[in-house]
């Protein structure tokens, strides 16, 4: 590994092959990109953060449902300082803001809660709305100010219910997200019960650069909004991303679920923000067409990133050599020992994006397609590193019966297992 920036260690990146091979014909291996920060305590010199809670109020939220919300926002508040900024926008058919932007002085904060506490429920709901609402909060105010540049902006949206007044088209929702985040804006999303759309949320999550969740129970509300304002009151790093040109002869694709730019050979992923502590694996699944043996050459990967506050106060850039690889025989390929580290890894990250795949297959009606995506991941663990635990997972998926609604628990909980681990996540 080469540092173009000697001595700044606040991203570490490294590189390796699971097989540093293929097979002649169509073969494949994997790639593993480990990202790693150090973990620091809160610090007075962190990035001040901008975030907009955005909280669905429709009529289904009645009840302990949004009581629960409306506590988990105010504990959620009382993480920020003085420094930070911040906006309370609630939902149904209508869109309001419960408290306006501006800053998270205890004053501010104490006042409100009390705002927080008097919301009621409503009507339908316009998810589409509410977000938009929280997000040009943080635009607006970044364009007023130039100050505000090194600010962490995020925006939270908590649903338990189906889009169902204004924007409900999730292509449309997800272009939206898209251009926030190239702008700055950071969007993580939860679920809580089971009658939201989980591939409306996960395409937010992904299309915004943030993070998926799923809470069964109104009681996990509170932790999910203190362990997503945690994470952004700890940025080291924002606007991080990675950039990998590939020989000629090779094809590559990210199985983590990070916002990519491809350009011919460049792959460029979108990392957003990278808090400290951070442990993420990314992996690139890598094909070739070799019609006889041959080494491919060996290229280079570059990550940059924006440097933030008192802690990380410089841009980095890293540049690292990635090995040639070599295309042999099926015999050869066959009899090349793994590298067990990268081809756990790399097994662990073949399931997750399986089970995304195959879920979002199922949730569309195609259960062949489902069938297929975990059938090929498990091919793979039978001549890979991987564990008893991943195989069980993929074949419990295999048999739920999607059309009984006694199987919607399990399957939002694998869902948001799959997307917080390909993510770096904590489950």
């Amino acid at each position: 590994m080469t540092k173009t920036k000697p001595g700044d260690d606040m991203v570490r990146i490294r590189a390796r092959w699971d097989k540093a091979a293929v097979a002649i014909g169509k073969g494949e291996t994997h790639l593993v990109v480990t990202i790693e920060t150090p973990k620091i305590k809160r610090a007075a010199g962190r990035a001040p953060v901008d975030v907009a809670l955005v909280i669905d109020r429709s009529g289904s939220m009645s009840g302990e449902p949004l009581e629960l919300a409306k506590r988990a926002v105010c504990e959620a508040l009382d993480l920020l300082d003085e420094c930070d900024s911040f906006a309370v926008v609630a939902y149904d058919n209508l869109v309001y803001d419960v408290v306006p932007f501006g800053g998270a002085t205890k004053e501010r904060r104490r006042e409100a809660a009390g705002l927080i506490r008097a919301m009621e429920t409503g009507g339908s709901t316009n998810l589409f709305g509410g977000w938009h609402r929280g997000s040009e909060h943080l635009l607006e105010t970044h364009r007023e100010s130039s100050r505000r540049s090194g600010h962490i902006r995020r925006a939270i949206l908590l649903t338990d219910g189906l889009a169902n007044i204004g924007e409900t088209n999730a292509a449309a929702i997800s272009w939206h997200v898209t251009r926030a985040r190239q702008q700055g804006i950071v969007t993580s999303t939860l679920g809580m019960g089971h009658a939201f759309d989980e591939l409306l949320l996960t395409g937010m999550a992904e299309a915004g650069g943030g993070n998926y969740a799923f809470a069964s129970r109104p009681r996990d509300l509170p932790a999910f909004f203190a362990r997503e304002l945690s994470e952004a009151l700890t940025v080291l790093a924002s606007g991080a991303s990675l950039t990998l040109t590939l020989p000629k002869g090779m094809r590559a694709t990210l199985l983590n679920p990070f916002p990519i730019d491809r350009s011919g050979k460049t792959i460029t992923v979108a990392l957003g923000d990278l808090p400290a502590g951070m442990t993420l694996h990314l992996v690139f699944a890598v094909t070739t067409r070799a019609k006889a043996a041959v080494i491919y050459p060996g290229f280079n990967l570059t990550g940059q990133w924006t440097g933030t506050g008192e802690a990380a106060p410089n841009d980095g850039s890293i540049t690292i050599a990635i090995d040639p690889l070599m295309a042999m025989t099926d015999a050869d390929f066959a009899a090349m020992p793994f590298d067990d580290e990268a081809g756990r890894i790399a097994s662990e990250m073949v399931a997750a994006h399986a089970k995304r795949e195959a879920l979002r297959a199922y949730r569309a009606g195609d259960a062949v397609t489902a069938h297929a995506s975990l059938h090929a991941a498990q091919l793979r663990f039978m001549s890979a590193p991987a564990s008893a635990i991943l195989s069980e997972e993929l074949a419990e998926l295999d048999t739920l019966d999607f059309a009984s609604p006694a199987s919607e628990p399990r399957r939002r909980q694998i869902m948001n297992d799959a997307h917080r681990q390909a993510r770096g996540r904590e489950r």
